[in-house]
């Protein structure tokens, strides 16, 4: 399932190149399993394709899109750090101290009783790890090995059982071996790589990792797909920018409003009682929380099918057909795991979503193919994203700034109008009060005469 929901992840390659975080599953290229077959790689651009109760989609350019690439290294430092996260550890004649492993038997009692779990034999504790409850690795620390002891701590108030939480316990420890780490130099050879495959990887994949060279070319096939999804991906987003198109309301309201029931519904959650806590009727918190789902799930949604309508304007141009490997090439690609058929990933995940999958990998191929790379740095690359980033969020802010200044003025606008309007009414009050004071004091002049 898990492995399943890597595909439904990557499902829309525009969704993926906006949102989604690239998985380092192991394969070769997007190409090497493709079959592909063009047959107008001379057709002029630009394109346009309609889907049915879907839109319209207009395809400026979608070949020869430039887009740089990362090359994929390994540095001697990163081997390091991955030893320093999984050393190597053999025995010493020593006490133990901070990020030694110890072997340990102990015993646990409460009230000299023993307890469910309180007890095990021949069990690794790495000190420092935290692993046990406060205080335990604390005591063993400065044991060497052939030393016993017993110690004593206290379970924490908000333990997970109940029975032994908050209580105070006695445990019998006896260190059976000591074992340090081994420094980089001496421990980074075929034995450590074959253990940390072992330990990390899937046994589909580490089985054949028994030499340092193996892990480093793992290390590298992974990440050179990483490097190559996330190119490939730019080149979805520009075309994506670039495309014009035309959707469905009607489709559209009701993908929303499908992906809001579902999502509800996978929550689990007593809305009746939620709904009672915020002083609320079940029917109008619902409604207030579809409002709100509906608000942020929309441009998501609508990205989803703008690139839904892309991956099928490209398959029809190129006349891409679909071989019956593809299903199976597409989910070891994807997942780095040996393919499914197409039945047995549309029982898992239903047919339409392996149905657009399918389609999604053979245009990522199709574009890996007829797109222009170039290759640089990873740490040139993630320089230019964030340069780009902080120009966006500059103009962002430009933008909001602008919008703000606008809607000062108008403020002050208005309220400039309204002091001249009154301005102008006490003026025409004034000038009225002046002609009927001038007329009644020449009227009080003729009655005089």
């Amino acid at each position: 399932k898990d492995n399943i929901m890597k595909i439904k992840k990557i499902l829309i390659l525009a969704a993926a190149a906006l949102t989604a975080t690239v998985s380092g599953a192991c394969s070769t290229t997007a190409g090497s399993t493709a079959s592909t077959q063009s047959t107008a790689a001379e057709k002029a651009e630009p394109i346009e394709y309609t889907k049915d109760g879907v839109g319209t989609v207009k395809i400026k350019k979608y070949k020869g899109i430039e887009a740089d690439m990362a090359e994929a290294v390994l540095d001697e430092s990163e081997l390091e750090d991955i030893y320093n996260s999984s050393p190597s550890y053999k025995a010493v004649s020593r006490a133990a101290k901070d990020g030694d492993t110890v072997n340990i038997d102990y015993e646990g009692t409460i009230g000299g009783e023993k307890f469910d779990g309180g007890t095990a034999e021949k069990t690794d504790l790495v000190i420092g790890s935290g692993r046990f409850i406060d205080g335990f690795e604390e005591q063993v620390k400065g044991m060497s090995a052939g030393d016993e002891k017993t110690i004593t701590v206290t379970f924490p108030k908000e333990y997970q059982s109940e029975d032994l939480a908050g209580k105070e316990a006695q445990f019998k420890v006896k260190v059976n071996e000591v074992k340090g780490p081994v420094s980089s130099s001496e421990g980074i050879n075929d034995e450590w790589a074959k253990q940390v495959a072992a330990d990390h990887l899937r046994e589909e994949d580490s089985k054949n990792i028994d030499t340092l060279d193996k892990l480093k070319e793992y290390i590298l096939n992974q990440r050179k797909k990483q490097y190559e999804q996330e190119a490939l991906y730019d080149v979805i987003e520009k075309i994506m920018n670039e495309a014009e198109f035309d959707l469905n309301k009607e489709n559209l309201d009701k993908k929303i409003d499908d992906a809001v029931t579902e999502a509800i519904e996978s929550y689990g959650m007593d809305f009746e009682k939620i709904a009672q806590d915020s002083g609320e009727s079940v029917e109008e918190y619902t409604e207030k929380l579809r409002d709100n789902m509906k608000k942020n799930m929309a441009v998501n949604i609508e990205e989803d099918i703008k690139a839904e309508l892309v991956v099928e304007a490209i398959l029809d141009a190129e006349k891409i057909k679909i071989e019956d490997h593809d299903y199976s090439d597409m989910y070891e690609y994807f997942t780095g795991e040996k393919g499914k058929t197409r039945e047995q990933m549309g029982i898992e995940i239903g047919d339409e979503l392996v149905e657009q999958s399918v389609k999604s990998f053979k245009v990522l191929n199709f574009l890996k193919e007829n797109s222009k790379f170039t290759m640089k740095s990873a740490q040139e690359i993630e320089k230019a994203k964030e340069e780009s980033m902080s120009v966006e969020a500059a103009k962002e802010s430009a933008a909001e700034a602008s919008k703000e200044a606008e809607a000062s003025k108008s403020s002050e606008k208005a309220s400039d109008n309204d002091n001249s309007k009154e301005s102008g009414k006490t003026e025409k009050t004034d000038k009225s009060t002046q002609a009927k004071e001038s007329a009644d004091s020449k009227s009080s002049e003729s009655k005089a005469q």
